[in-house]
């Protein structure tokens, strides 16, 4: 799979031995080359000849591919292949195309868009970097019942011309002319004499791999639940929900006329669309009918995050005979459930799913709409352990920690804070005190780490461990190196948390906080691989920060770390630095700090998942649950006030109206109230521990584990309450009684009891 064919044009940007960055190498770039603009088509004939054993095809199309053989596409999966950093790995995706041959003549036929691989140049720097125009690697292998075989390549026999795709961005949107679209150049017999060859160009990286993350699909469709007419050109669809999507049209109209499209995810009093999410992203389709008696179109190359659509005509008499938004994502496997009685915390759970899936876009993204879309690995790894219990994460989780690896700083060893992301990746970084350093920061560079942990606790997958190790120790020995008493670089902090009244103000010792967590998780990793020395040096060094931790920042007689703040001295506990004997005591000083707020959470991007899980995990149920459910601002129930569908980007609904980073604390709800968690490195790797809120009649939770299918259900009756819990054969699990008492030892089997449940 060498040879990658397509328009030789300017061509390749690849790095130069004296560029600092990607910003340097986009600069001299500019105006020495054309940016692609249309999609690219290209077609291959071929004979088949005999009886047709197996067919399989490997392709990768950057930046975008659509496949159809013989007409036919080669399955459902849109926005291949998964974006990387292209210069250092590019994903192929195998196709099973046998039930798509036939006898004579066959067609292979491929559209390339410009995806990330090619964006537009206004938007040349930190969110996209241009790698060159699009290109295609693509290899057909036939084996035929006679035992011989055929094989298809990419090479200089393809023919090739632009598309019907007029213009292509992420974040600007598609322009398509149905007049453009030559007909039948799908299918075998197409006469394409006047298209020119494709020319050979170069490859991106020798490191092709194949993709293994589940695929984004189309994975359901949103009809119009209010249609505002603006006037007698433009109308306003309401999908009911924000999601990320497409939209589909039906249309009836003149050849030539157009239809401009317009999203957003909130409308201002008159009905006209409110773009200010959208920030500097255009996100804007355009469709120039070709007269025919019906005509169904949608954009193919680009995604956006909406609830509202403004159809924009050219012409009064065109008509709208359907319109339909499809929402797409990563076509991940439910593996939670989670249901409780009680509606407001039941919508919480179904709009963190929501927003969750809109950021899952094969790769974790913090947002969908705006002119940024990228995977800011401090939102990824904060909502992690949500992903974890509702989807089946392990292949997409394994292809990103891979990203993260790469994108390694090759000399000093940091990771940076998006990933993937060849942004700085050459500079050398600074650390000082009053600086703030982008090239990376403690917090966020901790989602490898983290991740790779909760995906082995929560799988048994040891390769979570074996393939991550040697890249963590590097990034924690550099961390050590870059180390000064307790600090060390958390530019962001707590992002967005109330308390932090201006950007920039991190507390100094919350980057030590998160490596000495990391330290703690990297020794557990050198143990399980038996290197013990490191796994010796690392605690060692866990033991002197936190030593130097405490003696600076924790007032023993109060309990309290730091400024005493609710995410300080959650963090605190969390990251392992509070010693055992004295976390009662902690844990009271938090319970001030919420009485303080009137038991509202004072947390931002971490803090909204850390501090009710600190709370539950030392004995209070009660205010975690407490904060999760209060009303008013700040609280997860005033997030989704009204009529929002997705979570805001910010306490106070601004921002970007569906962002992941606070859907973190949805792992609670299966961990609290529906009493499930699992975790392989210990002994009995299932805890099953309901806790039974005030004023909730039942609730229901299943996590599909490596071993089967745990459940635990329960449902209220006066003072007594009926529990039901299954834990599937080959893993014990550990019960405790929701009541108080001893511990119970639950092998494979259905368990049935009635617990004292009394209210208050």
């Amino acid at each position: 799979m060498n040879n990658w064919i397509g328009i030789r044009r300017g061509e390749f940007n690849r790095w130069l031995p004296d560029a600092e960055d990607i910003e340097e190498v986009n600069l001299r770039n500019k105006g020495k080359v054309r940016v692609q603009q249309r999609s690219i088509l290209l077609r291959k004939e071929f004979a088949v000849s005999k009886a047709v054993k197996k067919a399989s095809l490997k392709i990768c199309g950057l930046g975008f591919y659509q496949l159809w053989i013989n007409g036919k596409e080669g399955d459902d999966r849109i926005l291949a292949p998964i974006k990387s950093d292209y210069f250092k790995k590019a994903l192929y995706d195998s196709y099973d195309v046998s039930p798509l041959l036939k006898d004579g003549k066959n067609l292979i036929a491929v559209e390339l868009g410009n995806g990330w691989f090619c964006p537009q140049e206004k938007w040349w720097g930190w969110r996209m970097s241009w790698y060159g125009s699009p290109r295609l690697m693509l290899e057909l292998d036939i084996t035929f019942t006679d035992g011989s075989s055929l094989r298809i390549g990419a090479d200089e026999s393809w023919k090739l011309r632009e598309g019907a795709v007029l213009f292509n961005c992420i974040y600007d949107g598609e322009t398509y002319d149905a007049n453009e679209e030559p007909q039948g150049w799908r299918e075998a017999g197409y006469d394409d004499g006047a298209w020119q060859y494709a020319a050979l160009v170069e490859a991106p990286t020798e490191n092709l791999l194949e993709n293994k993350t589940p695929p984004i699909r189309v994975t359901g469709v949103l009809e119009p639940v209010k249609i505002f007419q603006l006037d007698k050109f433009r109308s306003v669809y309401d999908f009911g929900e924000n999601w990320t999507a497409r939209p589909t049209l039906t249309v009836k109209g003149k050849k030539g006329q157009k239809i401009v499209l317009n999203f957003a995810e909130h409308i201002n009093d008159d009905g006209t669309l409110n773009k200010h999410s959208n920030n500097g992203a255009v996100v804007e389709d355009t469709y120039i009918l070709s007269g025919a008696e019906k005509e169904t179109w949608g954009p193919r190359f680009v995604w956006h995050g909406y609830r509202y659509m403004m159809i924009t005509l050219s012409d009064a008499d065109i008509i709208i005979l359907d319109a339909k938004s499809k929402k797409l994502h990563s076509d991940l496997e439910f593996t939670g459930q989670f249901y409780c009685s009680g509606g407001k915390l039941q919508r919480l759970h179904e709009i963190i799913l929501r927003s969750q899936l809109s950021c899952l876009i094969g790769l974790p993204i913090d947002c969908p709409q705006r002119d940024e879309r990228l995977p800011w690995m401090g939102d990824a790894h904060v909502t992690a352990e949500t992903c974890i219990y509702n989807f089946d994460m392990r292949e997409f989780y394994k292809n990103w920690l891979q990203d993260i690896r790469l994108g390694q700083h090759s000399r000093e060893g940091w990771y940076q804070y998006i990933a993937p992301w060849p942004y700085f990746q050459h500079r050398k970084s600074v650390f000082r005190e009053t600086t703030i350093v982008w090239e990376t920061t403690a917090d966020w560079g901790s989602a490898l780490p983290v991740i790779a942990d909760q995906c082995y606790r929560f799988y048994g997958d040891t390769s979570f461990i074996t393939d991550n190790y040697d890249s963590l120790k590097r990034y924690i020995l550099y961390c050590e190196g870059a180390l000064k008493g307790d600090f060390l670089f958390a530019n962001h902090g707590d992002w967005m948390s109330p308390d932090i009244e201006k950007d920039g103000e991190v507390q100094p010792y919350l980057g030590a906080l998160f490596f000495h967590k990391n330290l703690l998780i990297t020794a557990y990793f050198a143990e399980v691989l038996g290197k013990a020395d490191d796994a010796a040096h690392f605690r060692e060094t866990a033991g002197t920060l936190k030593k130097m931790l405490l003696e600076k920042y924790y007032d023993a007689a109060a309990g309290v770390f730091g400024d005493g703040r609710q995410y300080s001295i959650a963090m605190a506990i969390y990251s392992g630095v509070i010693l055992d004997s004295e976390i009662p005591k902690a844990i009271d000083a938090l319970a001030r700090a919420i009485d303080a707020a009137k038991g509202h959470l004072r947390g931002g991007i971490f803090g909204a998942k850390i501090i009710p899980e600190v709370l539950y995990t030392y004995g209070r149920p009660d205010l975690a649950y407490r904060i999760l459910t209060a009303e008013g601002y700040p609280g997860f129930f005033d997030l989704i006030a009204a009529d929002k569908t997705t979570l805001p980007e910010l306490w106070d609904g601004g921002g970007s109206g569906n962002h992941c980073m606070f859907g973190g604390i949805d792992v609670m709800l299966y961990r609290m109230i529906g009493g499930l968690s699992i975790d392989h490195s210990r002994k009995i790797p299932l805890r099953i521990q309901p806790w039974l809120p005030p004023g909730m009649e039942e609730a229901r939770c299943s996590l599909k584990v490596p071993e089967g299918t745990v459940r635990c259900e329960w449902r209220r009756h006066t003072d007594l309450a009926e529990l039901a819990i299954e834990v599937p054969q080959g893993i014990k699990a550990e019960f405790f009684p929701p009541e108080g008492g001893l511990s119970q030892i639950l092998s494979g089997g259905i368990y049935k009891r009635n617990i004292y449940a009394r209210q208050g």
